[in-house]
């Protein structure tokens, strides 16, 4: 008799542990979708609706806190490249509640970039740059991800902190040399020029060590890229065509082999590279403007279009833990295009 029953408690138990597994599964799923639904909508308002139905059902899963982060921001016209390059302290409901919401993603993940760098943004658009750098460091710690690098160079830029600016800018030119053609640099030039040529050395003599050090393919394509914008096509040409042996399947070794022969005048040669270097990422914006210049084609409006579908592989990796749709990788509108490399 006993053992009929203690069979039953079990059989009973795990009756209750299928039962509450499926309720959590609906709500995750139920969820889930509402939040891909206030990404998919173009509608702030009913976005954020979503989201808060979404949070409702599952306060767990700290990216609907983020993206709802995000609404808010957006909602805010103020936040903007602009207000953020300038320094302009904000004051409304909507940059409150981002903050409110970003905070709380962090809580429930301390150590996620994505969560942690738009706090940072947040707070400092608000006028709290302690905080600020603080969150960003945070996330630099997480990950060396050069849009992140740059919004910390800038903000600690600003409050005359140049040991962080210049460390800032040195790791994300180290990881990133295009960012040496985008507008941000230009910019950087035109205000410190001093700062801008210790960056540039500074990645040089970075670069170069993890050659020697390592002898690291991905290190010589990047060091090949700042000999490239340094003129010295030779030595660039030289290291590019070992690392398309060794990693045939990088693709931003052969546009840069393909600006090399445009700049030597092989247009032949240049477009196949360029074709290479597309094939290998078909989101390669340079990859899509070299190729259609040399063609004398209208570039701007697919190049446009690729640029509004590209998702960063930070972004992607964020969705991809917490199963949902991230609405985007950076709060401020346009921050991501300002430190890509000048399409003319």
């Amino acid at each position: 008799m006993n053992y009929l029953k203690s069979k039953r408690t079990l059989f009973a138990l795990f009756l209750v542990t299928i039962v509450v597994f499926a309720i959590k599964a609906t709500i995750t799923f139920y969820s889930e979708r509402l939040n891909n639904k206030a990404v998919a909508t173009r509608d702030n308002t009913i976005r954020i609706a979503y989201l808060k139905r979404a949070m409702e059902m599952n306060s767990d899963n700290p990216l609907f806190q983020i993206n709802l982060a995000f609404a808010y921001a957006e909602t805010d016209s103020n936040i903007s490249l602009l207000n953020f390059l300038s320094n302009n302290t904000l004051n409304s409901v909507e940059i409150d509640s981002a903050i409110i919401y970003a905070e709380s993603a962090c809580k429930r993940d301390s150590t996620n970039a994505v969560f942690c760098a738009n706090a940072g943004i947040l707070h400092f658009m608000k006028g709290n740059t302690p905080k600020a750098i603080n969150y960003l460091c945070t996330a630099v710690r997480a990950t060396n991800e050069k849009t992140i690098l740059v919004a910390l160079g800038l903000i600690a830029e600003r409050n005359e902190d140049r040991v962080l600016a210049t460390d800032s800018y040195t790791r994300a030119i180290t990881i990133a040399p295009d960012l040496r053609c985008s507008q941000f640099f230009a910019d950087l030039w035109h205000r410190d020029s001093l700062l801008a040529i210790e960056v540039e050395n500074n990645a040089l003599k970075k670069l170069r060590q993890q050659c020697e050090d390592n002898e690291n393919t991905a290190a010589r394509a990047r060091l090949a890229k700042m000999l490239l914008d340094n003129g010295e096509f030779q030595q660039a040409d030289s290291l590019l065509k070992i690392v398309i042996t060794q990693l045939p399947n990088m693709n931003r070794p052969y546009l840069y082999l393909g600006n090399i022969a445009e700049v030597q005048g092989d247009t032949v040669s240049a477009l196949q590279y360029y074709q290479t270097a597309q094939k290998l990422d078909e989101g390669d914006l340079l990859a899509i403007y070299h190729q259609n210049k040399l063609k004398g084609k209208n570039y701007k409006e697919y190049t446009d279009y690729v640029r509004e579908q590209k998702t960063s592989n930070l972004q992607f990796r964020t969705s991809y833990v917490y199963g949902a749709r991230l609405l985007k990788f950076i709060c401020i509108k346009g921050f991501e295009q300002y430190i890509e490399p000048r399409i003319e």
